[in-house]
């Protein structure tokens, strides 16, 4: 069996969508018989099939969307002949594009001797990933569990590791690359049995069973346990102002992309060790590794500091006075040396993720805000006031438990959930992080505290993992920790509604007999009116506020 995998159709496109088929599964089909009719951002074109043999599976329908370099049709062809396939052809109607899948990522083992490792999935349906850098390169040997790239999602740089031992046969991507799920990385030689990952696919051994699944069990980043000191944080949210684009200089006046030492090597460190330094204003370029392959490592950093080793930091460019007629000289700020100014820059990682949440939110979402206020006038002394405010949101769930929901517009179905899994949205130097507090319900206030701590210190160290952020059921946004007072918040599908907190205020209050000031929360409350009506809105808030307004 032979699995080929939708080809590069030009000019970037990252997917194209199912039109028509133009076979079923127990065709027989000869090479270059159109497969399959696909529309791209420009144009729809025939997809035609690489090999002559039996359709045996076709892994989409029509109208799927599907991503570049995934499975497409499974083909049964008999005759030995046929195992070393010609290279992919070009989609018809495409004349400059004559190697259309120069990528394959289909697995090849016919004579055991290559085995290919597929991208795996990197959890929260994303559907690519960006190389980062490769921590090998070809002709290297590995062994198992041994870092092979770091890739950068949505969400966060996880490093990838290698599930074979063996030598690097071919990498198929070069850094700066964003690559689909499930396409082929790395090409293994792997000789001899016990070189393979417990639970990893061998495709020298399993074949015809597992190829084209896109699957490789085993090998999801995350669930593979590893004693490398690099891999220790698998997922570290990095700072976007400290990298630009390759191939590109750097804007005037911009920082450097890495420091380099003086022979104009990157000093090796983990993720981990670089923020460490960073914040005891180490400079790398200095520091002397002793782990492995000359690696950086947090004892090396802290022996630098205690001889008196320091950080090379440029001193900041003096504010220029400017003349202004009414006052004389007047002086702002310099510009910051550590953003890349007057050129495009590519948005990445969370930045990213946030622009694909806010574009499905204003495409599927008919969103409508409520503002109101709670005094807390009355509290009594010692309250934390996100605690009670996760409280509130968790009495008015209970009260009008539609809010807790998601919604599905194409289907027109709603699930109205039990528990109530909070996220936190949290803004960093990279963009927003929405870590996400399971079952809120079922926590008291010293346990709702002892979270929000936890996800304070991981959002500080970049350690949020990509599970911590799936599946929420409502958010909060404490904007007015900032500054403002109201807002508008976007709701993220499928969820159907947010909370936004403003900056706590002392409100003149008209009282009987007078008037007083007292301490208020501004509230915005946005929902899906899709799904929700505007009373069960308005008790949804009303229910927060009365639980908010109690002294305890």
């Amino acid at each position: 069996m032979k699995t080929f995998n939708l080809p590069d159709l030009g000019e970037g496109l990252q997917e194209a969508e199912i039109v028509e088929w133009k076979v079923k599964e127990g065709d027989i089909v000869k090479v270059d018989d159109p497969l399959v009719a696909v529309e791209t951002d420009k144009a729809v074109v025939d997809v035609p099939s690489p090999y002559a043999g039996r359709i045996a599976k076709l892994h989409w329908k029509n109208g799927d969307v599907v991503p570049t370099h995934s499975p497409l049709v499974d083909f049964d062809i008999e005759g030995e002949a046929a195992s070393a396939p010609a290279p992919a052809p070009a989609a018809k109607g495409d004349a400059n594009k004559g190697e259309a899948a120069g990528k394959p990522a289909a697995k090849r083992a016919a004579s055991g001797a290559v085995t290919t490792f597929n991208l795996p999935d990197l959890g929260e349906g994303l559907q690519e990933a960006e190389i980062v850098e490769w921590k090998v390169k070809e002709g290297d040997t590995v062994k198992v569990d041994d870092p092979l790239v770091a890739v950068e999602t949505d969400k966060a740089v996880v490093d990838v590791p290698s599930p074979y031992a063996g030598t690097i046969a071919k990498l198929h991507w070069k850094n700066g690359d964003v690559v689909p799920t499930h396409s082929a990385l790395v090409d293994f030689v792997v000789e001899g049995a016990g070189n393979v990952a417990e639970g990893s696919t061998d495709t020298r051994e399993k074949g015809a069973e597992n190829e084209g699944k896109g699957d490789d069990s085993g090998t999801v980043v995350g669930k593979m346990a590893t004693s490398d000191e690099e891999l220790q944080e698998t997922v570290i949210i990095r700072k976007k102002g400290a990298r630009r684009e390759r191939g590109k200089p750097a804007a005037a006046g911009a920082a450097p992309a890495a420091r380099l030492r003086a022979d104009g090597a990157r000093p090796k460190a983990s993720p981990a060790t670089r923020i460490y330094a960073r914040q005891l204003g180490c400079d790398l370029t200095l520091v002397e590794g002793t782990g492995s392959k000359g690696q950086i490592t947090k004892t090396d950093v802290d022996r630098f500091m205690q001889s008196g080793g320091a950080a090379a930091q440029p001193a900041p460019a003096a504010a220029a006075p400017m003349a202004y007629a009414a006052t004389g000289p007047w002086e702002i700020p310099a510009a910051k040396t550590d953003v890349e100014y007057d050129r495009p820059q590519p948005l990445r990682g969370p930045r990213r993720a946030m622009h694909n949440s806010m574009t499905a939110s204003r495409n599927q979402v008919m969103e409508c805000t409520l503002f109101d206020d709670a005094d807390i006038h009355a509290w009594m002394p010692g309250q934390d006031i996100t605690v009670r405010i996760i409280r509130a949101m968790v009495v008015a769930c209970r009260t009008v438990p539609q809010l807790n929901a998601w919604y599905d517009g194409e289907k027109l179905e709603r699930v109205i959930h039990k528990h109530v899994d909070l996220a936190m949205a949290v803004d960093t130097p990279d963009g927003l992080i929405v870590p996400v507090i399971r079952k809120a319900d079922t926590k008291n206030g010293q346990q709702l505290r002892a979270e929000l701590n936890t996800i304070k210190e991981k959002t500080r160290n970049r350690t949020v993992a990509p599970e911590d952020m799936k599946n929420p059921t409502i958010t909060l946004s404490n904007f007015g920790m900032m500054a403002g007072r109201y807002a508008t918040p976007v709701v993220v599908p499928p969820q159907v509604a947010i909370l936004g907190t403003g900056g706590l205020r002392h409100d003149v209050v008209a009282v009987m007999g007078g008037i007083e000031t007292h301490r208020r929360i501004p509230l915005s409350l946005t929902f899906d009116h899709r799904c929700l009506t505007g009373g069960e809105a308005c008790r949804w808030l009303a229910a927060l506020i009365k639980d908010l307004e109690k002294p305890f």
